[in-house]
């Protein structure tokens, strides 16, 4: 399994199940995935939070192309994801 993990996960949502695993595993695999569960093991599951954290931040558009945010309002998504309270994102 090589570093696309992210991309594999878009084509097969409900999990990857490399060649090398064995028999057990794959009803393992079958098990959680009947069960609603996404199927990973924690190195794949690694390279895709690694792309995560990468990955550049999208700004919200309408199909137009025009930003749904104002730049305050942006500004405000970054505070509150940063963890501030409702008082400290009120400070100008």
């Amino acid at each position: 399994m090589g570093p696309d993990v992210a991309g594999e996960l878009r084509a097969y949502p409900d999990g990857i199940l490399s060649r090398d695993d064995s028999f057990p595993m794959l009803c393992n695999y079958i098990r959680a995935v009947y069960e609603g569960q996404v199927w990973t093991n924690s190195r794949q599951l690694q390279f895709v939070i690694e792309a995560l954290i990468k990955r550049a931040p999208r700004r919200m558009k309408y199909a137009q192309g025009a930003s749904m945010l104002t730049q305050r309002e942006e500004g405000l998504v970054q505070l509150v994801a940063q963890g501030l309270t409702n008082r400290e994102t009120s400070q100008p």
